[in-house]
C-alpha cells in the first residue's frame, strides 16, 4: 500500500513537471474550449480491502488478525473544471456487502487532467482526495473460535491517491483507472461469547487500506 501511494505521488509530480513542459503545446479539444465546465460521472470499481486488525476481548490477550475481502461497488461524482487540466471533485462510491461487511466513502478530491503529448483525445488523470469512510460488520459475520461478534458500525477518515486516463468522446470522457486509499476506520466496542457467556470486547480496524480498478464515464455541460 505504501509504495502504491510513494509511486502515484511520484507520478503526479512528474506529470506536473510534464504539464509545464508542454504549456505551449496544442490541446485543442471543443469539449473544453467551449467551456463545459461542470460534470457529472458514474463508475465501477473492483479491488481488495485489507486490514491488519487487532481483537481485544476482556480477560484475554489482544490478538491481531489479517482481514482480506474482494469487493465490488459503484461511485457516483460531481466535479467542477477549473481549466482543462484541473478540476475538483465530489465523490460517493458503495461497496456491495460481502462475507457481512460492507463500507461507503464520501470524498473530496483534486485532480490534474494533461493532455498526453501528440494525442488530442487522451488526457492523463492524476488526483489526491480526503473524506470520510463508513463501515460495518453484520452480526455473526465476524466469528472466532466458533464465537461471533455482535454487529459494528465504524465511521472514520479516508485519504488517498488515482491514477488512470480520460478519454474524450465528444460527448464527454470515459474515465479509468487505479486507485489507493488508507482507511482509518477506528476502533468499536461489542460483544462476543466466551464459555456461553457475554463478553466484552473491541475491533480495532484503523489500519485497513484499499486498492481498486475503476471504469467510468462522465457527463459534460
Amino acid at each position: 500500500m505504501k509504495r502504491i501511494l510513494s509511486a502515484l505521488l511520484l507520478s503526479c509530480m512528474l506529470i506536473s513537471t510534464l504539464y509545464a513542459y508542454n504549456q505551449g503545446a496544442n490541446s485543442y479539444s471543443p469539449l473544453y474550449t467551449d467551456r463545459k465546465n461542470k460534470l457529472v460521472g458514474v463508475y465501477s470499481m473492483v479491488g481488495r480491502v485489507s486490514s491488519d486488525s487487532t481483537l481485544s476481548i476482556e480477560g484475554f490477550e489482544s490478538q491481531k488478525h489479517s482481514l482480506k475481502e474482494t469487493p465490488i461497488g459503484f461511485g457516483v461524482q460531481v466535479g467542477y473544471l477549473l481549466s482543462e487540466n484541473h478540476r475538483l471533485l465530489l465523490n460517493y462510491e458503495q461497496f456491495l456487502k460481502k462475507h457481512g461487511f460492507s463500507h461507503q466513502l464520501l470524498t473530496l478530491g483534486y485532480a490534474i487532467t494533461p493532455l498526453v503529448p501528440n494525442t488530442q483525445n487522451l488526457r492523463l488523470l492524476l488526483g489526491l482526495n480526503v473524506g470520510v469512510v463508513m463501515a460495518s460488520f453484520d452480526s455473526g459475520s465476524f466469528t472466532i473460535n466458533d464465537s461471533s461478534m455482535g454487529g459494528l458500525d465504524f465511521m472514520g477518515t479516508t485519504y488517498g491517491v488515482k491514477g488512470g486516463f480520460l478519454y474524450n468522446t465528444g460527448a464527454g470522457e470515459i474515465e479509468f483507472g487505479i486507485q489507493a486509499r488508507k482507511l482509518d476506520l477506528g476502533v468499536e466496542s461489542g460483544e462476543i461469547a466466551v464459555n456461553n457467556a457475554p463478553t466484552k470486547s473491541s475491533l480495532d480496524l484503523s489500519d485497513t487500506s484499499s486498492t481498486n480498478f475503476f471504469l467510468g464515464y462522465n457527463f459534460l455541460f
